[in-house]
């Protein structure tokens, strides 16, 4: 299981990271963690106001220049 989960986080760095300048693998990780968490923190809240919110907010900080 963990070998499966591995191999297919390392395909989807290598994607971000051919989007990034310089092939930026610590920040695809960055990007990684923020998307992933984002989404754990807005399934596990009861309120989909807050799960929205959580939402845009880690979209903003992922885009905004």
């Amino acid at each position: 299981m963990r070998r499966a989960f591995t191999e297919g986080l390392e395909t989807r760095l290598a994607r971000m990271q051919e989007a990034l300048p310089d092939g930026d693998r610590p920040a695809a990780l960055a990007a990684m963690s923020s998307l992933v968490g984002a989404l754990v923190l807005a399934r596990a809240v009861d309120d989909p106001a807050l799960s929205d919110e959580i939402l845009a907010a880690a979209r903003r900080a992922l885009t905004d220049p």
